[in-house]
């Protein structure tokens, strides 16, 4: 695994084979899995599965930083039994550029309390990212699905289509649109929010 991520070159597919038990120290910096170059991770219907400790240096303490545009399809991330690194903080995945994240499931651990499964805008600049969740499954988490909650708009679009959500939480904010259509959210709340003073933000929502 580490050595397929450690080989990524930008636009490459990874193709997750089997069902993957991560029992040792994870450190994104250190094992590939922070990605500076776009890329595709199929997961084939397999699950990755965390038992140690996730941390990379007080950063982000995330099993998957993606620094570069992402596309994760069909892939498992299982952070039950993993442990943090950092007062209680861990996420699954970091975006920092567009994310697409379809057909997968996240698990968490659910008694801590500052975990996100998938954060977006983290440490980013930028304003116009482009971001897509769908058909995916979040159990156990503070956050499910959420931006950088740091006052600022870091998206231009959010797409929150088809999902189901138990214990765990949805933030959201864009400054042009957020779709949010067809999920289940139970045990948890939604927030969608734009920070941009005077800009009117499209908000669908079912």
């Amino acid at each position: 695994l580490e050595d397929a991520f450690k080989a990524a070159t930008s636009g490459c597919t990874i193709e997750i084979l089997s069902d993957v038990i991560v029992d040792y120290y994870w450190d994104a910096r250190n094992t590939g899995a922070k990605f500076t170059v776009p890329v595709t991770i199929n997961g084939n219907g397999n699950t990755i599965k965390f038992t140690n400790t996730v941390y990379d240096g007080g950063n982000y303490m995330s099993a998957f930083r993606f620094e570069a545009d992402a596309v994760v399809n069909n892939l498992t991330i299982d952070m039950s039994e993993a442990v943090s690194g950092f007062a209680g903080r861990f996420r699954a995945i970091s975006a920092k550029a567009n994310l697409t994240v379809d057909g997968c499931t996240f698990i968490g651990n659910g008694y801590t309390n500052n975990t996100r499964a998938i954060i977006f805008g983290e440490g980013a600049s930028a304003t116009d990212l482009t971001i897509s969740i769908t058909n995916s499954t979040f159990n156990g988490w503070r956050r499910g699905i959420s931006d950088n909650e740091a006052g600022k708009d870091v998206a231009a679009t959010v797409t929150v289509t088809g999902n189901t959500l138990t214990d765990a939480g949805v933030a959201v904010s864009a400054n042009t649109a957020v779709a949010f259509t067809g999920n289940t959210v139970s045990g948890a709340y939604v927030d969608i929010r734009s920070y941009t003073t005077g800009n009117s933000l499209n908000v669908t929502a079912t």
